[in-house]
Parts: structure tokens; sequence; C-alpha cells
């Protein structure tokens, strides 16, 4: 069978999504996943953390 690049390209990203869904679903179900405002929060501390120790 002979494939073009378009459709090897959608194929592979369509496997890569599906491979994305299956590791957030295995997530979810391990309790492994924060809310959006978390994740925020979390990335403002790390700045912060950084931008002190830079100025040390």
């Amino acid at each position: 069978m002979i494939e073009s690049y378009e459709e090897r390209e959608r194929r592979d990203e369509t496997i890569a999504l599906t491979r994305l869904l299956s590791f957030s679903s295995r997530d979810k179900k391990q309790g492994k996943l924060i809310s959006g405002d978390l994740l925020l929060e979390k990335l403002a501390k790390r700045r912060q953390l950084l931008q002190h120790d830079n100025d040390a």
C-alpha cells in the first residue's frame, strides 16, 4: 500500500492524539489532574522563586 505524504502525516497525528488521550485518561484515573487555576498559581510561584534566585 502506498500512501501520500498528507495521508501519512494525518495518520501520524491521529496516532499521537490517541496516545495523548490515553495518557490523560490514565492520569485522571490515578488522580493526577490539577485545575487550571492551581497550575497558574504554581507557575507564578516558580517564576517568583527563579527571579529571587537570579537577583541573589
